[in-house]
């Protein structure tokens, strides 16, 4: 099974999976879309060119990352969890559509004044590129059928987390 946690950048998809992650143990990982963007800049920085300039709308890490989950649904039989921001027709047409039966996907939000202090407080993201994109995320993000969304605003991770659970 999949668990996809979708939201705006700094709403807190990353520690939200971490934290279904270590309540599940052995049960579950994690694909950090992020992590395997740093990995193939690593390998050829050249990704980026041409072809979408971050994990979202880059169509060469869309692919990637679409082989790496239909090589984890075939080898893995635990839950596998991903916190990616999908707000592009691009990524959720590759990395959402094709896996309707297989997914349950989970949007988090929260009230802009939240989400911004979230950002605020990581100290290693791009604040002014998630704040910027915060409100062209939104908007794709609330018209996306076939979510629970999860309004986390007066959430903990671990409450966020264990509703997330219940759930699947």
């Amino acid at each position: 099974m999949i668990v996809f946690i979708n939201g705006t950048y700094g709403v807190g998809k990353t520690q939200v999976a971490n934290k279904i992650n270590q309540l599940y143990g052995d049960k579950s990982k994690v694909l950090d879309p992020d992590q395997l963007w740093t990995d193939e800049l690593k390998k050829n920085c050249t990704i980026i060119f041409g072809d979408g300039a971050y994990p979202q709308n880059n169509k060469k890490f869309l692919q990637i990352l679409k082989n790496r989950l239909d090589k984890e649904i075939k080898e893995y039989r635990g839950i596998l969890i991903i916190p990616m921001t999908v707000a592009e027709d691009l990524s959720y047409n590759t990395l959402i559509s094709p896996y309707n039966n297989t997914i349950k996907h989970f949007i988090l939000t929260a009230r802009d004044e939240i989400v911004i202090e979230r950002i605020h407080k990581d100290k290693l993201r791009d604040q002014s590129f998630a704040i910027c994109n915060m409100e062209i995320n939104n908007k794709y993000i609330k018209n996306i059928e076939n979510a629970t969304f999860i309004d986390t605003s007066d959430m903990s991770i671990e409450e966020v987390a264990k509703y997330i659970i219940e759930r699947i």
